[in-house]
């Protein structure tokens, strides 16, 4: 579930979205996935994310679909952007959370594409989708 700076609960009621999405068990009510906000975080300059309480409702229609989940240094998503992958991974779907700087990509904002690097950036993109989805 995204965490934003400041914010005063869980950015997206249904974890991904404010809209009702399906999750196994079924829920009628976002409020049934009863979400918590972590202790810490996971590093410095990021925030705790919210995770559902256990046991964690699936999201089984997406538990087939590989996701690569990445941030640039200088987004302003970057201190809650782990988070997506945090949801998503309790949710049974398999998500892989890069900072792009970890890649040799330093110094991307959030509208990467635009950056000097970006066919870099789109070189990364084609080698993990290569890597990863059948």
């Amino acid at each position: 579930m995204n965490a934003e700076l400041d914010a005063r609960g869980p950015a997206r009621i249904w974890g991904m979205t404010n809209f009702p999405v399906h999750y196994d068990p079924p829920i009628k009510d976002a409020s049934e996935l009863k979400p918590i906000k972590e202790a810490k975080a996971d590093g410095p300059g990021l925030v705790p994310c919210y995770v559902q309480t256990e046991p964690a409702h699936k999201l089984i229609n997406l538990e087939s679909v590989p996701v690569l989940n990445v941030a640039g240094e200088a987004s302003y998503h970057r201190p809650y952007a782990h988070c997506v992958a945090r949801w998503l991974n309790q949710a049974g779907v398999k998500t892989q959370f890069v900072g792009l700087e970890t890649v040799g990509l330093p110094g991307n904002d959030h509208q990467m594409m635009s950056e000097k690097n970006s066919a870099g950036i789109s070189k990364f993109f084609m080698e993990w989708l290569d890597k990863n989805v059948h």
